[in-house]
């Protein structure tokens, strides 16, 4: 029995992965004088960017749904500033310390997550599984069509025989009785 719940959770992890938690704190971080970081999303949801000299209560600078696997984070402009960086959106920043944050409310519940992943890793799996089974299928049902015709057209009597000298099925089946002659309609028991 443990080896069957072992196998369960070895499939279960290798069609569902790590379904990602949403990041605890910011996703990304800058700070003057460090390097701009930008970071793949591991979970989708909706994100902030906020100054972390921004009194509480006011509106963030920028909100953008990003995707799984998407880039977000920041990057040094053309002119040496730091610049934020979303899926399609870019926007200059003012000397100061900003960070992307993770809107709670926006994140899937982990089960969606499982689904939307589980989904994700299945469907070419089960695409590839069809090509197969539909390939091997057509491979084994062609040859045995083939053989099944050559085998009944092999025993097929309604063909006449080719020997024309031999009697055909019917022929051979009756009795042959010398004409007029007596007919014994109680034959003698074969004594050994």
């Amino acid at each position: 029995m443990p080896r069957r719940t072992m196998f369960a959770l070895a499939l279960l992890s290798a069609l569902t992965g790590c379904v990602n938690a949403p990041p605890t704190g910011p996703l990304v971080e800058y700070r003057p004088g460090e390097v701009p970081v930008t970071r793949p999303v591991k979970c989708p949801a909706t994100y902030i960017l906020t100054s972390t000299d921004q009194p509480t209560g006011e509106p963030p600078l920028a909100a953008h749904r990003v995707s799984k696997g998407e880039w977000l984070g920041f990057r040094t402009g053309e002119d040496g500033s730091a610049v934020a960086v979303a899926p399609g959106y870019t926007l200059p920043l003012l000397p100061g310390a900003y960070r992307w944050e993770v809107v709670r409310g926006s994140v899937p519940t982990w089960r969606e997550r499982l689904w939307c992943e589980v989904r994700g890793r299945a469907a070419p799996a089960v695409g590839t599984a069809a090509l197969v089974v539909g390939v091997c299928g057509v491979s084994a049902i062609g040859p045995t069509l083939v053989l099944a015709y050559l085998w009944a057209k092999k025993y097929d009597n309604t063909h006449a025989h080719p020997n024309p000298t031999r009697p055909s099925a019917p022929e051979a089946r009756q009795v042959r009785r010398p004409p007029g002659g007596p007919r014994n309609e109680n034959p003698a028991p074969l004594t050994v």
